[in-house]
């Protein structure tokens, strides 16, 4: 019992290290159809074996005799509403094996949640904060590493196999390249680091310790290179949230230290973006690569580049000169026809057209090439395919979740964590690639409740390495 209770702890260390591989490696399954991909990922077997190991633990515990001290029976059947809806959905899914493994993802994701908030302390009696918090800033910090090794690699020409940045990520696109890192694409690295991000913007506003403010930087400049405008976007308003907040309750104006910080990060990111543009095999300059950068980030609004773009495509010329219209206009065409499927259809505004369906009623009305495209808007899925009975399950949950947090002494922390968050499922949509949405507040209660205790054995080397780095 106590080595598996060891081991259990041991999960949980690592879960913020394992999130970051979302997608590489991937252990692909084959296509059942041409409406999905069967692939497995890190974090999608650590889900498996972590829920697995905590039934264990749970019943064996019992078993013994030791009484369960966790949440209400009322609690517990009102989160699982959402998950349970969406299950019986798969009864009338335009997509009933999508819909059915999707379903038992949610279930996993749940009772991982459950298990992470309420039967840790129950299962290992004390959690070692120290633990969980070097996990999160060692493993960020050798992400933040890779992706800068991924953008070097990718200027100086190195096969896409070796650097495993993703099709539109490298310098073709803008001249300079955008890291991907171990996910599938930029936007998931982005919303990777908004936890590690808004943690040590968090614990700068109320320490103001200078390594800190070493580790805010290193993480808003690697988000910044991602160069996701959604992670940014959802980034900098959690932000205005955190120091808004900070300001009211303590009556000053020193949380805005941060913001020198922040805007040192991404000047220097900036700068390295044209300092890639220029070093690329474009044709592209220092100063094409920094007004890409503000043109999409300001969604062509501001324009520093006025010279316009040759007719004819010129030797080594990026493909994109400035704002990148289509990126927004998808976005949007895909939530309208979803919008508009759900809205026109009687039998879909309640139900929907059930669980992991979105794709192939998309591409029945031919809004898309493949049934095996998302809408790329969560909301907009979710009221597709679980209609108004699931949006409103969701809401109704998410509602009594900042319920319980707005008692937590750091609330402050966690609704901007859940802003940031939020408005990132704005610009995506999925469960698989995203696990990080739902498992890292669960872990954050750990962290910000947990026992500090020195770090022992392998926590020494993850002491050593930040000395090191910082």
């Amino acid at each position: 019992m106590k080595k598996l209770a060891k081991i259990y702890a041991g999960f949980i260390y690592l879960l913020p290290a394992v999130l970051f591989f979302s997608y590489y490696p991937i252990l692909s399954l084959g296509s059942s159809d041409s409406s999905m991909n069967l692939e497995l990922s890190l974090p999608l077997i650590w889900l498996v074996l972590f829920d697995l190991l905590s039934l264990v633990l749970l019943f064996a515990k019992i078993k013994f005799g030791k009484k369960y001290p966790g949440i209400s029976d009322r609690r517990f059947f009102l989160f699982s509403l959402f998950p349970f809806f969406a299950t019986i959905s798969i009864f009338w899914s335009k997509n009933p094996l999508r819909a059915t493994l999707t379903a038992g993802i949610i279930w996993l994701v749940f009772f991982a949640i459950f298990s992470i908030i309420y039967l840790s302390k129950f299962i290992i009696e004390k959690i070692n904060k120290a633990a969980i918090i070097k996990s999160l800033i060692i493993s960020s910090l050798v992400i933040c590493v890779w992706c800068l090794v991924q953008c070097i690699m990718d200027v100086f020409g190195c096969d896409r196999s070796a650097s495993l940045l993703c099709p539109g990520c490298t310098v073709q696109m803008f001249g300079f390249p955008h890291p991907n890192g171990f996910a599938i694409e930029p936007q998931f690295m982005g919303n990777l680091l908004l936890a590690p991000a808004l943690y040590e913007l968090y614990e700068f506003i109320k320490n103001r310790k200078r390594k800190d403010g070493i580790l805010l930087f290193i993480f808003a400049a690697t988000l910044f290179l991602t160069f996701s405008r959604g992670a940014i976007y959802a980034f900098g308003l959690a932000t205005i949230l955190m120091l808004v907040w900070q300001i009211i309750k303590t009556k000053k104006a020193a949380a805005l230290k941060s913001l020198i910080i922040l805007a040192a990060a991404f000047i220097f990111t900036l700068n390295l973006q044209g300092i890639f543009a220029a070093a690329s095999y474009t044709n592209d300059t220092y100063f094409t690569g920094v007004s890409k950068v503000i043109e999409q980030l300001s969604l062509g609004v501001i324009k520093l580049n006025k010279a316009e773009p040759a007719e004819e495509p010129t030797e080594n010329q990026s493909v994109y000169s400035g704002y990148v219209t289509e990126s927004t206009n998808i976005r949007l065409q895909l939530s309208d026809a979803a919008g508009e499927i759900w809205s026109k259809n009687p039998r879909f505004l309640a139900r929907g057209v059930g669980l992991g369906g979105a794709g192939v009623a998309l591409y029945e009305q031919g809004s898309v090439v493949s049934s095996k495209e998302i809408v790329q808007n969560e909301y907009f899925s979710i009221l597709l395919e679980l209609g108004l009975i699931g949006f409103g399950l969701l809401i109704f949950a998410a509602i009594l979740a900042a319920k319980m947090l707005g008692k937590h002494p750091d609330s402050v922390f966690f609704f901007s964590l859940m802003l940031a968050f939020g408005i990132t499922l704005c610009f995506f949509s999925g469960l698989p690639n995203a696990l990080q949405i739902y498992l890292m507040p669960a872990l954050f209660l750990l962290i910000f409740d947990g026992v500090v205790k020195k770090p022992k054995k392998i926590l020494k080397i993850f002491t050593l390495l930040k000395s090191l780095m910082l």
